[in-house]
């Protein structure tokens, strides 16, 4: 999902720290800015990690979940892609124009912005009759939670090919798109059992009734 950045955010002299599970660290300070981060240092390195990856008495932990402390260098006016949002710590995991990765913090993104995108699904393949298949009515239970959260503008099949449909969703932040994008892949139980495959387009609406 593209996002833009709306602040200049140059990435830390130090080199980043990656962290695997099972890792001792020796925890520091918090930071004072970011309180969801310690100070960690280990073999590998050193920097800023969410407290809640480590495990164990302090000041020595173990790492319970894998992290890469890697930040991304942007410029006010970029687009990048946003991959991870890590709410809790107030920073997302993107990747820019050149393929490289790391994190911007919430305050350089706009993550207000609203976001229209297109779900175009299929029949998987060796299905037949997807309207008539005893799991499609998952996937209208997953259609109408979307509309009872606000989020569906329309959905419907396509004639054109057999077992195709199409469903447009206007999430009105970020964080509400990254969670129905996700949800269309793990939540709706007809993608789930192999009986439709759904394909996630954003879509630049230039407009619209409102």
């Amino acid at each position: 999902m593209r996002i833009r950045v709306t602040a200049d955010h140059q990435t830390p002299d130090r080199a980043p720290l990656r962290l695997a599970p099972g890792d001792a660290v020796r925890v520091g300070e918090r930071d004072d800015e970011w309180p969801a981060f310690v100070f960690a240092s280990a073999e590998k390195g050193e920097g800023w990690v969410p407290e809640r990856i480590l495990d164990g008495a302090r000041p020595d932990a173990v790492v319970r979940e894998a992290y890469d402390t890697q930040e991304l260098a942007v410029r006010s006016g970029d687009i990048v892609r946003l991959l991870h949002d890590d709410a809790e710590s107030g920073w997302s995991w993107c990747r820019d124009a050149l393929g490289d990765e790391g994190w911007i913090p919430h305050r350089a993104l706009d993550l207000a912005a609203d976001h229209w995108f297109v779900l175009d699904h299929a029949a998987a393949p060796g299905v037949r009759s997807v309207f008539t298949h005893p799991d499609f009515p998952q996937h209208v239970a997953f259609l109408q939670s979307l509309r009872a959260r606000g989020l569906l503008v329309a959905a419907g099949p396509l004639p054109d090919e057999e077992g195709a449909g199409m469903t447009i969703v206007h999430a009105p932040d970020a964080a509400t798109a990254l969670e129905v994008l996700r949800a269309a892949q793990e939540d709706d139980r007809a993608v789930t059992a192999g009986i439709l495959r759904v394909r996630a387009r954003e879509w630049n609406v230039m407009v619209s009734p409102d």
